[in-house]
C-alpha cells in the first residue's frame, strides 16, 4: 500500500510538473515576443535600450526556469522507475534509462533540448 501511494504521488508530481513546464514554455514565447516589440520600440526611439536589456534578462530567466522545470520532471520520472523496483542492476542501466527518459521526453512534448548532454546529466543526478 506505501509503494502504490509512493508511485501515485509521484505521478501527479510528474503530471503537475508538466503543466508547470507548459506555462513556462508558454512564458518564454511571450518573452520572445517581448525581446522583439522592445527592439522595435528601441528602433524607433520610443524607449531606452536598458529597456531591451531587461526584457532579454527575463527571457533568459524564463528559460532557466524552463530547464529547471525540465530537470525535475526527469528526476521525478527516475524516483517512479526507483519505486517500482528498477535499478538494482548496473551503472549502464541507469545510463541507457536516462538516455531514454530525454527522448521520451523530448518526444512528448515536440522540444529540442535532447541530446547526449542531458541524458549524461540525468544519469549524473541518478548516480549520486
Amino acid at each position: 500500500l506505501t509503494a502504490y501511494s509512493e508511485v501515485c504521488t509521484l505521478m501527479s508530481k510528474i503530471d503537475n510538473l508538466d503543466k508547470y513546464y507548459q506555462l513556462k514554455e508558454e512564458e518564454s514565447q511571450k518573452l520572445d515576443q517581448s525581446i522583439n516589440i522592445a527592439r522595435l520600440l528601441y528602433m524607433n526611439s520610443r524607449c531606452t535600450y536598458l529597456d531591451v536589456l531587461m526584457d532579454e534578462r527575463d527571457a533568459l530567466d524564463a528559460k532557466m526556469e524552463l530547464l529547471d522545470a525540465k530537470a525535475q520532471q526527469l528526476s521525478s520520472m527516475v524516483d517512479v522507475y526507483r519505486s517500482l523496483g528498477g535499478g538494482q542492476s548496473s551503472v549502464k542501466e541507469w545510463y541507457w534509462l536516462a538516455k531514454m527518459l530525454v527522448y521520451i521526453s523530448c518526444l512528448k512534448n515536440n522540444n529540442y533540448f535532447c541530446s547526449e548532454d542531458i541524458a549524461l546529466a540525468i544519469y549524473s543526478l541518478i548516480i549520486k
